[in-house]
């Protein structure tokens, strides 16, 4: 009987914590990581658990404690790629955070977890690129190194010739050597005109060298040759004209973004994003805020608490001073961390 009981017990505490699990993770799907968070502290610490924490932590830019995670589960189980990966990626964020003295060390693991992730997964390109990308920017002292990085983007073009040739124009770029990267590029175009991967590379080329009238004049092209990336281009538009303080074309980029695709939800955030540093189109822009706050699932767009923030200033900027703290209430409750929120909230309620 006393053996019965036990099984039952504990079957039915398995089951209450992959319940609890799942509802993190549904949660966490939803752009709710600060509710999937206390879920998850609260469940048996298993892989699944581990590593849903260590993104949770990744998202919310708290990359030490993501680093805690990603370190624990990798000595539980040091044979899985990606949790390597997902280390270095913690891990690439983390070095521009830290003093010069722990930079070297903090790289150092970097590039150990690339090198682990493709060890264990051979053709796993995300690592492959990754670590291309740290040999190529890296200082030679922290590990970086030309030749290292050619090698890899051999090995990348036997995995995938677009992203090696992308890595060859790379090479180019980083040894100063502009136009010869921008010919590699249209020379792939060229045989490879209707892979988007190439024609974004071409663009992200033009933005990184700041050569803003093929910049946009390669958006406009990338429109008309998949009109299903019509909604990301007039985004990358309005990021611009944004970035540029042309306020009026930036709104109407973001519109077009917005009727090129109804679900893009990053424009309708940076619409309302707009709205505040132009004090323009407020009401509209607390429109989109809601939208964005009530429908985005996208973890990698900006966090629930973050939306609930600029929310509450174009409440503020409209003197519904109410709705204003609700919503700088709302940010704190999904981050209880967002200092901009607290001092919002603190200076609405001293008024």
């Amino acid at each position: 009987m006393l053996k019965t009981l036990i099984f039952i017990t504990l079957l039915c505490s398995n089951a209450f914590a992959q319940n609890g699990f799942e509802q993190a993770k549904k949660l966490f799907e939803d752009a709710q990581r600060f509710e999937a968070e206390k879920i998850l502290k609260n469940l048996p610490q298993k892989n699944e658990t581990i590593f849903l924490l260590g993104k949770i932590y990744y998202y919310e830019g708290n990359y030490e404690k993501a680093n805690e995670q990603f370190e624990k589960i990798i000595s539980q189980n040091p044979n899985v790629g990606e949790y390597h990966l997902w280390s270095g990626k913690n891990n690439s964020k983390r070095v521009a955070k830290v003093n010069f003295l722990k930079k070297a060390f903090i790289a150092n693991s970097m590039k150990n977890d690339f090198k682990n992730a493709i060890k264990l997964e051979p053709n796993n390109l995300e690592a492959r690129i990754s670590l291309f990308e740290f040999y190529l920017q890296a200082p030679m002292i922290a590990g970086g190194s030309v030749s290292k990085a050619k090698n890899e983007a051999k090995a990348i073009f036997k995995f995938d010739k677009i992203q090696g040739l992308i890595a060859e124009s790379r090479i180019e770029e980083v040894d100063g050597l502009e136009s010869k990267a921008e010919k590699i590029l249209l020379e792939a175009k060229k045989e490879f005109s209707n892979e988007a991967e190439l024609n974004f590379a071409l663009v992200q080329f033009y933005k990184r060298t700041e050569q803003n009238e093929k910049y946009i004049q390669a958006l406009i092209e990338i429109s008309k040759i998949f009109p299903n990336e019509k909604s990301s281009t007039f985004f990358e538009l309005g990021l611009t004209e944004q970035r540029n303080e042309n306020y009026k074309e930036a709104f109407e980029f973001f519109e077009k973004s917005i009727q090129a695709d109804s679900t893009n939800f990053a424009s309708y955030y940076q619409f309302a994003r707009t709205s505040i540093f132009a004090n323009l189109h407020l009401e509209k822009g607390r429109d989109y805020l809601t939208n964005y706050i009530q429908n985005n699932r996208d973890n990698s767009s900006p966090s629930k608490s973050w939306a609930n923030f600029r929310l509450g200033l174009i409440y503020e900027k409209l003197k519904d001073f109410d709705k204003a703290k609700f919503h700088f209430k709302e940010s704190l409750r999904f981050n209880p961390k967002n200092e901009k929120a607290k001092k919002a909230l603190k200076k609405i309620e001293l008024n």
